[in-house]
Formats: structure tokens, sequence, C-alpha cells
């Protein structure tokens, strides 16, 4: 593969990496620096075989200028084994340019412990967003329900008032009723009063009789006074108790239009913490989904590592980065879920014995598979390094 190859796949390989987000991108990069890699050994490889196929054509090309200089007519053909050692050379160098360009295309790839660090730090304040918000929707819960418990005893006393109201009123109709009564049965004695002081004149038995009734009815007047008194009495109790339950139902219903409109309010900030709350739950998915993806490409770096007899630093490096990066997904997972902690598996380890590490009860691997199944679907598909999350 050529330089021009080599430039071409990395600049289509940026295009189709520019719209998709950070786990995307690093799962592109890593693959194309393998690639280089690849490239870069087979580059190598290739200039080793020209060397060695050059070599013996410049030893054949010297023995045979050596045999045919007495020789002119085949002089042409020493020029032609001149150009094509010439050829050769320019081939070698060649090869050698794309080596370095290659070699310098590789080391100018982005560094993507830099876009790590990016990933870490939207993780983190995700996680400090999404503890706000549950904390400002629990305050809003607590608010929520104690407006809505003096909603309903605020309609409850509305009501008592009512009713207290209604039979207020309906007393005083009574007792309106009651002083129109002796009011005519006031004017009605009257009128017999003077009925009888006018037959009084015509009689002395009659006057004695008169006045017997008269002080009958005087007494009953009397009787009547106080009843008409005490009505009276009734009357402006109930009148200045028709006013004061008038006064607390209008301050009553001026408190029911506030909780009413606080109640409002309190529904509107529940409804756009909920849709915030959603979008932090949907920033928990795309973080299981990175560390998800974390997880597969420290596993194919631990595969190729095991495929290789040696190890060099680079290689070392980027084993170490992407180690680094899942351990750190799997803690941010674990914060948001509120899981126990992370824990790294070690060779000869089970989900059974990291149980009984952890719980003091090996059957609870199954709570341990569970909490990890955005990872693996079967106990038995952990391995040496990997990252687990250890729930409550």
């Amino acid at each position: 593969m050529t330089v021009k190859a080599v430039v071409g796949f990395i600049v289509a390989g940026s295009i189709l990496t520019s719209g998709c987000g950070p786990s995307e991108e690093q799962r592109r990069l890593a693959s194309e620096n393998e690639t280089l890699k690849n490239e870069r050994n087979e580059l190598r490889e290739q200039l080793v075989d020209l060397r060695a196929e050059v070599e013996p054509l410049q030893q054949g090309l010297q023995a045979a200028i050596a045999e045919l200089d007495g020789v002119p007519v085949l002089k042409g053909q020493v020029e032609t084994l001149r150009s094509e050692r010439d050829q050769a050379h320019q081939q070698l160098s060649d090869l050698k340019d794309s080596l370095q360009g290659a070699t310098a295309e590789l080391e100018g790839l982005p560094d993507l412990e830099g876009q790590l660090e990016t990933l870490r730090s939207e993780r983190d304040q995700a996680r400090q967003k999404l503890d706000e918000l549950r904390k400002h929707s629990e305050d809003l819960n607590k608010r929520l329900s104690k407006v809505q418990g003096d909603l309903v005893t605020a309609e409850a006393r509305a009501q008592e008032l009512r009713t207290e109201l209604e039979a207020a009123q309906q007393q005083v109709r009574v007792s309106a009723d009651e002083f129109r009564t002796l009011e005519r049965q006031e004017r009605t004695l009257r009128e017999a009063l003077q009925s009888l002081k006018t037959q009084s004149d015509n009689g002395a038995v009659e006057n004695t009789q008169l006045r017997t009734e008269l002080t009958e009815v005087r007494n009953l007047l009397e009787k009547l006074q106080m009843d008409l008194d005490a009505l009276r009495g009734r009357h402006e109790e109930a009148q200045q108790q028709n006013q004061t339950l008038a006064t607390e139902n209008a301050a009553m219903k001026d408190r029911i239009s506030r909780l009413e409109s606080e109640l409002g309010t309190a529904v509107r900030e529940r409804d756009s913490l909920s849709v915030q709350l959603t979008t932090t739950i949907d920033a928990l998915e795309s973080a299981k989904a990175n560390a998800a993806d974390l997880n597969k490409t420290y596993k194919v770096l631990l595969s190729k590592q095991s495929d290789l007899i040696t190890t060099d630093e680079a290689i070392r490096a980027e084993l170490e980065s992407a180690r680094g990066a899942f351990e750190q997904a799997q803690a941010e997972v674990a914060r948001l879920t509120g899981a126990r902690g992370v824990y790294t598996v070690q060779p000869g380890d089970y989900l059974s014995s990291i149980a009984v590490f952890f719980y003091r009860d090996g059957s609870r691997w199954s709570d341990i598979l569970e909490a990890n199944s955005f990872l693996i679907n079967h106990p038995d598909l952990i391995y040496t390094g990997m990252v687990l999350i250890i729930p409550q």
C-alpha cells in the first residue's frame, strides 16, 4: 500500500468519524492506528526484500560489466542493466520516503487520551447534574405533597364554613319571621287593650274584669317584650356571626386561590424536572454503552498483547490507557446506579468466588451478573483484568 493510499484511508476515516460520538471515534482511531502499524511493518518487510533483490543484481551487473568491457556489441545491454540498477535504487529510495511518510502520518494521529479526558469530564458533569436533579425533584415532591394536603384541609374547612353560613342564614330568616309574628301579636294586643279601655267606661264589673284581663295582657306583653328583646339579641348575634363567616369565607377563597396557583407552579416544575431526569437517564444509558465499547476495546488489546511475543512501551501505554478508561467508565456507571463499587477480575476468579469475597455468599453471583448485564450475559465470559460493577 502506498503513502497516498494510507493518507486517503486516514482522511476517509476522519470524515466518517466526524459526526459520531466520542466512543465511536475512539474505536475508529484505534482501528486506524492498528492498520497503520500493520502497513508500516509491511513496508519494512518490502524494503528488506527489495534490498535482498538489489544486492544480487548489483553483483551480477558488476560481473557482467567486467566480462563485457571488451565486447562493443553488448554495450547496449550493459547500459540497460545499469538503467535497471538505477531504477531499483530509485524504487528503494521511494520506499524509504514512503516509510518515513507513513511513520510521520502515524505519529500525527490524534491523541486518544485527550478524548478520554473529555469523556471523563462529561461523565462528571452528568453525575453532578443527576445529583442536583434528584435533590431538586425530592424537594419538589415534598412541597407538592404539603401543598396538596393544605389544599384538601382548606377545601374541607371551606365546606364547613359554607354549611355554618347556610345554617346562620336560615336562623336569621327564622328569627325575622318570629320577630314579625311578635310585632303582629303586639299590634293585636294593643288593639285589644284599647278596646278594653273603651269598654271599662261601661261598668265597674266590666272594669274589674278588664283590669284583670289588662293585667294578664300586660304580663303577656312583658313576656313578649322579653322574648322580643331576646330575639333581637339573637338576631344581632346571628348577623355578626354571618359577617364573620362571610369574612372567613372570603379569606379562605383567597387562600384556596393561592394554593391552586402554587400547586400549578409545583406541577410545572415537576414536569420540567421529569424531562431533565429523563435526559439524565439517557446520559446514564450512554455511559453504559460507552463502558461496553471500552470493554470490547480493552479485551481486543489484551488479545493482541497475548498474541505478541514481546510488548513494547507504546502497546503497554495504549493498554494501560484503555484499562484506565474502562475502569473510570465502570466507576461512573457504579456511582450513577448506587452500586457498592468496582472490582478488577484476577486470575482464577469466578463470579461465585467474587460474591463470597464481597457478600460471604457465593449464591449472589447472579446479582453481580445482572449489574454487569450490559457487558456480559453469562458468568463464564469474565476475563482477567475485566472491571466489574459490585452492587449493594
